[in-house]
């Protein structure tokens, strides 16, 4: 039924195709925040803690941290994966899931056959994954340099210590 009153309502239509799109990237979006929001949550945690643990433990945290990441944007992508069957514009949820997953990290192989009435859709995916990417990447380059900071920080303090014996 969903899928029907999509292919009515937003099939060759820019404006509602672009209003859906815009729909899903800002879902995305707040989806994506969560994911960050939780992953910051986790940092601040173990930066509390790091005073007391050595390196193996921040790396610890970052390897956990990237997995959440990695499962944040596996949930974008089968919700767009989601938004493609719904339409009817990939069959299957494997064929949709695998080309939400090319088109979101734009590698863009263009196997799937992909209908010219949502080709608007694609293009709005690849700009979530842009987006999303490069929180990612900005995420990921401060909790790294938090924890390097704190490791040297805690190392500077050790060598103070021991110059003063």
């Amino acid at each position: 039924m969903i899928a029907a009153l999509f292919r009515e309502v937003v099939a060759g239509h820019l404006g509602a195709e672009l209003l859906l799109g815009s729909g899903l990237l800002l879902l995305t979006a707040l989806v994506h925040g969560v994911g960050i929001a939780l992953v910051l949550w986790v940092h601040e945690h173990q930066l509390l803690r790091a005073a007391a643990h050595r390196a193996t433990h921040a790396v610890a945290s970052l390897a956990t941290m990237i997995a959440v990441l990695i499962a944040v944007h596996l949930v974008e992508i089968f919700l767009w994966a989601l938004l493609f069957t719904e339409i009817g514009a990939i069959a299957g949820l494997r064929d949709a899931f695998y080309f939400s997953t090319v088109t979101y990290t734009t590698l863009g192989y263009q196997d799937v056959p992909f209908p010219n009435e949502y080709r608007i859709l694609p293009g709005m995916l690849a700009l979530a994954g842009v987006f999303m990417m490069g929180w990612t990447t900005g995420v990921l380059f401060a909790v790294t340099n938090g924890y390097i900071q704190t490791h040297v920080r805690q190392r500077l303090e050790r060598e103070r210590a021991r110059a003063k014996q």
